[in-house]
């Protein structure tokens, strides 16, 4: 990714350009059991909410490519479990367990620490 890229990305964290429509997330202890969830439509959430995740956003998306941000290669399979429709309720709890599953493994690979 370039820095002209980064900038346009970190140009959607607002309410008027926001395409964020659900946020999904856990909270893992330090032995990697997972402790609560989180399962939200993102425009649904107070005002002061919303504009502290985005700020989480911009901050994740600090820094310069290939030092502090990390350009990681996805397999195969996390590219399909992305691809696959996670709107679908009877679905969406399976796409989140396989994506999360596919983050961790990929994550692990580049020797970020979890």
């Amino acid at each position: 990714m370039t820095k002209q890229e980064i900038s346009e990305i970190k140009k959607l964290f607002t309410p008027k350009n926001c395409s964020i429509t659900r946020i999904c997330g856990c909270y893992v202890d330090g032995e990697k059991n997972k402790k609560t969830e989180l399962k939200q439509a993102f425009l649904s959430l107070p005002e002061e909410e919303m504009f502290k995740y985005f700020e989480i956003l911009r901050k994740t998306l600090s820094g310069s490519p290939g030092r502090n941000l990390l350009t990681l290669e996805f397999q195969d399979t996390v590219k399909d479990t992305l691809s696959q429709d996670e709107n679908r309720e009877e679905n969406a709890q399976e796409f989140l367990l396989r994506l999360r599953e596919s983050l961790r493994r990929t994550l692990e690979k580049e020797g970020v620490a979890l």
